[in-house]
């Protein structure tokens, strides 16, 4: 497993498409309004789904996907 991380201003296409070159299957975002609320966007690529994941849960989030994608 691997994580990239892009810290420059990028626009959400740059970073999505960024993110499927380099074969990821879940992209995280984190943006200044959902931030302030303890929360990131979490896209899974492959399924085109996005959902918001408190970040206190992150780990749980990830706990859950590997559970179901193994």
């Amino acid at each position: 497993q691997t994580v990239d991380l892009i810290l420059e201003k990028k626009k959400p296409k740059w970073v999505f498409k960024h993110a499927s070159r380099n074969e990821a299957k879940f992209c995280v975002i984190v943006a200044g309004n959902e931030y302030e609320n303890g929360e990131v966007s979490v896209k899974d690529l492959s399924a085109g789904e996005q959902k918001a994941v408190k970040i206190d849960s992150l780990e749980d989030w990830a706990t859950e996907v590997r559970s179901t994608n193994n």
